[in-house]
């Protein structure tokens, strides 16, 4: 499912959060990495920040990751904003560049559901491909008709001292699956 260039598009605040709408009108939303936590990431010692634009013409900040030893990156929505008994599925999206190296732990995710419900996983990134935008699935879950509203947390990250670099952070995605 591509994401972007749709006419129903709305940018709920163009640094941190896009809301669109699937073929069959249920709400998608990215958010962007200025909206999510990124250990160090205010730190120009170990992070870069550049504007991106979408083939839509969205301009957003992505972040580029220069070097760094603890590497931890949260997003969050509320669950308020889903449907209730759709079914949903979390991805970060990020790049490796040709040069990118320490990477040989897998990357432990973890989403955190309203109520404690807990997915957790392991990727290995040293498999992926270089220089195009992936797609990381933390999991996936339905917000039933009762349930309180809360957050949504996606949690990436690895737990080797190693160094690591190469990375670049675009968004979070949280959409009903096809």
């Amino acid at each position: 499912m591509e994401p972007f260039g749709h006419s129903s598009d709305v940018i709920l605040d163009p640094r941190r959060k896009k809301k669109w709408f699937d073929k069959k009108k249920r709400a998608c939303y990215m958010i962007y990495p200025r909206s999510m936590v990124i250990f160090w990431g205010e730190s120009e010692k170990y992070w870069s920040w550049e504007y991106f634009q979408e083939t839509s013409g969205d301009y957003f900040e992505i972040a580029k990751l220069k070097q760094v030893c603890w590497f931890e990156i949260e997003g969050r929505l509320n669950t308020s904003e889903l449907s209730p008994t759709v079914d949903y599925e979390a991805v970060f999206v990020i790049k490796l560049s040709q040069w990118a190296h320490g990477w040989e732990t897998p990357l432990r995710l973890k989403l955190t559901l309203p109520g404690g419900k807990v997915q957790q996983r392991r990727v290995p990134l040293l498999e992926e491909p270089r220089g195009e935008w992936i797609e990381i699935r933390i999991g996936n879950f339905q917000i039933e008709k009762n349930e309180s509203s809360g957050d949504i947390v996606g949690n990436l990250k690895t737990a080797s001292g190693y160094w690591k670099q190469g990375l670049t952070l675009k968004c979070f995605i949280i959409r009903p699956v096809t």
